[in-house]
């Protein structure tokens, strides 16, 4: 199976999102089950218009759909076609679920609030 490239996020600036969450993931597991350490950040920025995630590089914010609350739930779509899932839970755990070229990868770690 492919191993996906790991996933670089950054932290937004606070400009950027009236509200929303600040991630930390520590461990990345293939869909195969071998684990690895992680040190990979995101911020997910809540507005009037919807949601989006903010990733290091030129590309910008990404959209992300809103899926769920309690546990929130954020799905969204690269532009090199990659999709993802982010699923925060009300005690900040998260799961984060990339999919690309037949593989997937999960990240684990936690969220908080940023209010």
């Amino acid at each position: 199976m492919r191993a996906l490239a790991p996933i670089l996020l950054v932290l937004a600036s606070p400009a950027l999102a009236e509200t929303g969450f600040r991630c930390s993931f520590t461990v990345t597991c293939a869909a195969a089950g071998d684990c690895a350490p992680a040190d990979l950040r995101a911020e997910i920025g809540l507005d009037e218009d919807g949601s989006a995630l903010f990733f290091a590089g030129d590309a910008g914010p990404v959209p992300a759909l809103r899926l769920a609350s309690g546990p929130d739930g954020f799905a969204y779509r690269l532009d090199n076609g990659a999709t993802g899932l982010i699923t925060i839970h009300a005690d900040g755990t998260a799961l984060s679920s990339r999919h690309a070229d037949g593989a997937a990868a999960t990240l684990f770690g936690t969220c908080e609030d940023v209010p």
